[in-house]
């Protein structure tokens, strides 16, 4: 990597990462994910940045500590205890988060472009 872009290879994973991951990315999410969310009739829903930011570390997490079902990052056994996840979001907050993040606008969908989303 070094080689083809010099100024990247002195960067640690977190900072590539927040390359990409910025402030920018961070409205798109919100924004998109509320209107999308208040276009289902939840009107109640809403992101702030911190509980976006948990998300996508809980996202991150789950990757690497996977578990055969979702629902057991909140299981109180000790021997699934993992409380970094249940301690920073309830499962309903993070099944509501997954359904309503969106980051295209449905409201201007060009019914001839197949890839728009993408």
């Amino acid at each position: 990597m070094s080689e083809l872009c010099p100024q990247l290879g002195s960067k640690t994973p977190y900072e590539l990462f927040q390359l990409y991951y910025d402030d920018e990315m961070r409205r798109l999410i919100m924004t998109g994910s509320m209107k999308y969310a208040r276009q289902k009739n939840k009107q109640k829903f809403t992101v702030e940045e911190c509980k976006l930011n948990m998300f996508v570390g809980i996202l991150l997490f789950s990757g690497y500590h996977s578990l055969p079902r979702e629902c057991l990052y909140w299981c109180l056994d000790e021997f699934l205890d993992v409380s970094y996840v249940s301690s920073r979001m309830s499962q309903n907050q993070l099944q509501d988060m997954k359904r309503y993040l969106h980051l295209a606008d449905n409201s201007r969908v060009d019914p001839n472009d197949k890839l728009h989303k993408i």
